[in-house]
């Protein structure tokens, strides 16, 4: 049973892919001063895709928090949910270094906390003549929910569930920072 839903998610997982459907919803259960419902935009130039979901996963800051070098926190990382500012470098070097860190997904979150609107497409420009492809699911924050998470997460790790279906969250969920 569990093999076969794990399989149904992954065909599901796909589809959406496929059909450019590229929003994707988490929601942070821990630490509850941001446990709320965000939305974010996968990556189509690059990454992965959610072949299993996490449930109450691991979330940890990046150190250095560009990701623009080999992770000093490689081993909190490994196997963990990564948040990355935006900014320093090209988005295939964060990525690069955070898979390098064996993450299970990397999060890059806009830097201007007055932007709650508008998504950056990531386009990966390889700089650095590197093949190695990025496999690992990769997606954007907006500015305004990433820079709430990460102050949150200067002094801790979160929990979150991704993917999260969306249809299933009452509105008090949201952030109310983003509320429309």
């Amino acid at each position: 049973m569990r093999g076969t839903r794990s399989c149904l998610f992954a065909l599901a997982a796909l589809l959406l892919r496929l059909i450019h459907a590229t929003d994707i919803y988490f929601q942070i259960h821990e630490p509850k001063s941001i446990s709320y419902v965000y939305r974010a935009l996968a990556s189509k130039k690059h990454g992965g895709i959610f072949t299993t979901p996490f449930y109450r996963h691991p979330l940890v800051l990046s150190d250095p928090s560009d990701a623009c070098a080999p992770l000093r926190n490689a081993e909190s990382v490994q196997g963990n949910l990564i948040f990355i500012k935006r900014g320093g470098c090209n988005f295939y070097d964060k990525c690069k270094h955070a898979q390098d860190a064996r993450a299970a997904a990397v999060f890059v979150y806009d830097t201007d906390v007055n932007n709650g609107h508008a998504y950056i497409d990531m386009i990966v420009v390889n700089e650095s003549g590197d093949t190695l492809p990025i496999t690992i699911p990769v997606m954007f924050v907006l500015g305004s929910d990433g820079m709430h998470i990460a102050a949150a997460l200067s002094s801790r790790r979160a929990l979150v569930t991704i993917p999260l279906n969306e249809t299933t969250v009452t509105l008090d969920g949201y952030t109310p920072w983003s509320i429309w």
